[in-house]
């Protein structure tokens, strides 16, 4: 037989070797795929840092044989939209509940608790500040600044001035959750507060210069009211 025949007929039976090969191998994963459950788990579109709040976008819901899908896999987008990463995450791997914190839950800490674009401060406490001591962690509040201003004449006099509205409450003492039917706190310490950075900013700086006071406002919303600064000469009139 001539070399350049037997180089082809070589050549011809490697192929048909190959595509024998892979009609088997097909076959068979056919085979496996009709005997398994599929369940449905969401998994990362992208490289994902950790401390990153998720977005639908960020997440894809694949099918996967039941026997590869991990015990903590989230099964449905909402159950970690809006969660923040605690590990970074990479593209096409099961998202695991056990690396979200969802909103609202203070287990990995404060930080995790608080909203985008707002921050948490501190303020010094007792229970005539902290509305007798029942206030807890998610009531909103109205802060009152009382401060000395200069009047007529130049002689410093009490104003006081409805400072920020419906803040909400983080934390008060070293409680950042709390049974409302519990006995009020005695000895609070401190009452964490969410706020806008500017908020933030105006509070410090009456809490400097001045007094607070909290007022507790309703279970139920109401819209903010517009006051003016009220002078101690201008009470009762």
């Amino acid at each position: 037989m001539k070399p350049k025949l037997m180089v082809a007929l070589s050549i011809i039976l490697g192929l048909v070797a190959a595509g024998s090969v892979y009609v088997y191998i097909q076959n068979v994963q056919r085979q496996a795929v009709a005997g398994q459950e599929f369940i449905s788990v969401i998994t990362v579109r992208e490289q994902i840092p950790a401390r990153t709040r998720l977005s639908a976008e960020m997440l894809v819901e694949i099918q996967v044989p039941k026997p590869y899908v991990h015990n903590d896999a989230a099964r449905e987008k909402k159950e970690v939209l809006g969660g923040i990463t605690t590990t970074s995450l990479v593209p096409g791997e099961q998202l695991l509940k056990t690396r979200v914190v969802n909103a609202d839950d203070i287990k990995r800490g404060l930080s995790y608790n608080i909203r985008p674009g707002k921050r948490a401060i501190a303020l010094s406490a007792d229970p005539v500040m902290g509305v007798g001591g029942f206030l807890v962690p998610g009531d909103t509040v109205d802060v009152l600044a009382t401060v000395e201003i200069p009047g007529p004449g130049g002689q410093e006099q009490p104003q006081t001035n409805l400072l920020v509205q419906d803040i909400r409450v983080l934390a008060v003492g070293g409680w950042l959750a709390r049974d409302r039917s519990a006995e009020p706190v005695k000895e609070m310490g401190t009452i964490t507060l969410e706020v806008t950075p500017a908020e933030g900013q105006a509070i410090t700086l009456a809490a400097e210069k001045g007094r607070l006071k909290l007022m507790l406002r309703p279970a139920v919303a109401e819209n903010k009211v517009e006051l003016p600064a009220l002078w101690l000469r201008n009470i009762g009139q």
